[in-house]
């Protein structure tokens, strides 16, 4: 009882009383509903799926700041690899409203949750693809573990899921290209175990990013960690919060 009491009530504080009345409802929902919140400071509607990690995601993002580390400059390119349904790009489009944040989905109704939230943010970007080692079209895999977890590969073969769907796949070379950027000021990467293909192949615009921000699944893909720590050696801020893994070139301003 008293640990839903506690959940009501930091609904309440953050969403007033409708976030009262979706806490209600989300205790007593059988199966994950669709609605919509209005945190704080914010001037529009967040559209999210209770009952899934869609919750715990927001929470983490915006109330416990796994995001907010302190960036040397203000960046003007953002990619947010495997966005999601939009937490991450809308905390960056916030925070940062003069960068350009191009936001990758491969997943299909995460992607339809992505455009919905960020349609009142000019300066974000969402598409329906996915970051990877090449330019190449890869599969949508399913493992079953809910929205958060669909995987993009060149091959279901290795996968434990069902192939839902496929998607284009681009290279961060690419996304600099088409944005006509010479840098990447921050790249977050959440792409359920594909970080480490993508690490692997990164020395041609690794000297181009300036900071990175990644969850890194070694227990999808091992040895994504090591691959990742040796292509960032000469990044000298190093920050881990929650799930995250902070490394920067230029010390930030606190």
């Amino acid at each position: 009882m008293s640990n839903l009491i506690r959940k009501l009530t930091d609904y309440h504080t953050q969403f007033g009383w409708r976030g009262f009345l979706l806490g209600l409802r989300t205790r007593l929902a059988r199966r994950p509903f669709e609605s919509w919140v209005q945190p704080k400071g914010f001037s529009h509607p967040i559209h999210l799926r209770f009952k899934t990690t869609d919750t715990p995601t927001m929470w983490k993002i915006f109330q416990e700041g796994e995001y907010d580390f302190p960036l040397a400059a203000p960046p003007t390119f953002i990619i947010d690899a495997g966005a999601n349904v939009g937490f991450a790009s809308l905390f960056f489009a916030r925070k940062y409203p003069h960068a350009r944040i191009v936001a990758l989905e491969p997943e299909r109704e995460n992607f339809g949750l992505l455009q919905r939230n960020t349609r009142p943010y000019p300066n974000v970007v969402p598409m329906r693809a996915a970051l990877w080692k090449q330019k190449a079209t890869l599969n949508v895999v399913d493992p079953g573990l809910g929205p958060w977890a669909f995987q993009a590969s060149d091959t279901a073969a290795t996968l434990t899921g069902k192939v839902v769907d496929q998607v284009p796949a681009f290279t961060v070379d690419d996304l600099m290209q088409a944005n006509s950027a010479a840098e990447v000021s921050l790249l977050k990467i959440d792409i359920e175990g594909g970080e480490k293909a993508v690490f692997e192949n990164s020395s041609a615009w690794m000297p181009s990013v300036r900071a990175i921000m990644a969850e890194l699944h070694d227990h999808i893909t091992a040895g994504t960690s090591s691959v990742f720590s040796a292509v960032t050696q000469d990044f000298p801020i190093r920050i881990r919060r929650g799930e995250t893994d902070f490394v920067a070139r230029d010390r930030g301003q606190v």
